[in-house]
C-alpha cells in the first residue's frame, strides 16, 4: 500500500514538474511577445498624429502587403472607436475614398480597409507612413502637413476621418483646417473626428507653458485642448449628429477626448 502511494506521489510530482516547465516556457513566450508589442508601440509614438511645419512636400505611394501585423490589431482592441461608425463610413463613401488625416502606424487604417473602404492615409511623418505600410494593404499613402492647404479638389471626398490629429496648431491655423475640411468634403459627406479634451490632464492639458488659451508647449511639440464650445466652433457649418466626451484606454494612461460625427451641410 505504501509503495503504491509512493508511486502515485512520484507520478504526481513528475506531472507537476512537467506542467510547471510547460507553463514557464509559455510564460517566457508571452513575455517576449509582450516586450515586442511594447517596443513597437514605443516606436510608433505616444499618439498617432502630426506636428506642424516639418514638411512642405506631398508624396503619394501605393502600398501592398499580404498580411497585417498582429501587433497593431492587438493595440487597436484597446480603442475600437471606429467600430460603431464603419457601416455609415462604408455606405457614405460608396466606392469613393476615405481620407484619413494623421494615420500614424495604421491603427484606424486597418479597420477602414477591413470594412472594404478605399483609404487615403496621410501623415506628416515619413516614419509613421513607413510603419503604416507594414501594417496595412492596398492603402494609398500621402505625406502631407494638414496645417497647410490640402492638396485635394473641392467637394470630392465623401468621408474624412481625423482621430487625434487636429490639435497641434494655433487657433488661426485650426480654423483654416476647418475651412479646408469643408472645402474638400462632398455635400452630405461624413466627418468623424476626435479632439484632445481640456480634461486630458495625463497628456498635457493645463501645462504651465501656455502659448494661447488651451494651446500649450508639451515636451517638444505643441498641443491644443478642446472644450465643448471650441469643438462646436471648429465644426461650425456642419450638421453635428454626435458629440460626446469620453475616456479612452489607447495609451499607457487614460486619455480624455471629444468624439464627433458631423455631416456636411454644403
Amino acid at each position: 500500500m505504501r509503495i503504491c502511494l509512493f508511486c502515485c506521489l512520484s507520478v504526481f510530482l513528475k506531472m507537476q514538474a512537467l506542467l510547471f516547465k510547460t507553463l514557464t516556457e509559455e510564460l517566457k513566450k508571452l513575455t517576449e511577445e509582450f516586450e515586442k508589442l511594447i517596443e513597437d508601440f514605443k516606436k510608433s509614438g505616444e499618439e498617432s498624429g502630426q506636428a506642424a511645419g516639418l514638411s512642405d512636400n506631398c508624396r503619394v505611394s501605393q502600398v501592398s502587403s499580404s498580411d497585417c501585423f498582429i501587433v497593431y490589431s492587438l493595440i487597436m482592441k484597446n480603442d475600437p472607436w471606429l467600430e460603431k461608425w464603419l457601416r455609415s463610413i462604408r455606405e457614405t463613401s460608396a466606392g469613393g475614398p476615405v481620407l484619413e488625416l494623421g494615420c500614424g502606424n495604421g491603427r484606424d487604417t486597418i479597420d477602414l480597409l477591413r470594412a472594404g473602404c478605399i483609404v487615403i492615409a496621410t501623415d506628416i511623418s515619413g516614419e509613421n507612413l513607413a510603419e503604416c505600410a507594414k501594417s496595412v494593404s492596398e492603402a494609398k499613402l500621402l505625406q502631407m502637413d494638414i496645417g497647410k492647404p490640402f492638396p485635394f479638389t473641392d467637394h470630392n471626398i465623401p468621408v474624412i476621418v481625423a482621430s487625434l490629429s487636429l490639435h497641434y496648431f494655433s487657433w488661426e491655423v485650426t480654423l483654416q483646417i476647418s475651412t479646408d475640411l469643408k472645402r474638400c468634403i462632398r455635400a452630405g459627406g461624413l466627418l468623424l473626428a476626435r479632439f484632445n479634451s481640456t480634461n486630458d490632464l495625463h497628456h498635457g492639458a493645463s501645462s504651465p507653458l501656455e502659448i494661447e488659451p488651451n494651446f500649450y508647449q508639451v515636451g517638444t511639440r505643441t498641443k491644443r485642448f478642446f472644450d465643448e464650445n471650441s469643438v462646436r466652433l471648429f465644426l461650425q457649418g456642419w450638421e453635428i449628429q454626435f458629440l460626446e466626451e469620453n475616456v479612452i484606454q489607447r495609451y499607457q494612461k487614460p486619455k480624455s477626448v471629444w468624439e464627433a460625427m458631423a455631416i456636411s451641410a454644403g
